[in-house]
């Protein structure tokens, strides 16, 4: 459940700020999920 709310976080951030998101998740990408996930939270 938090994982959902955190893309949709990230999400909405990107929207506000003309980013164009788009997120593929590997088992390798898995690993820097909570690295990104420390930089918006």
């Amino acid at each position: 459940m938090a994982a959902i709310l955190f893309w949709r976080r990230l999400g909405k951030i990107c929207k506000e700020r003309g980013i164009d998101l788009k997120v593929f998740i590997t088992p390798s990408h898995a690993l820097n999920l909570e690295a990104i996930r420390a930089l918006f939270l």
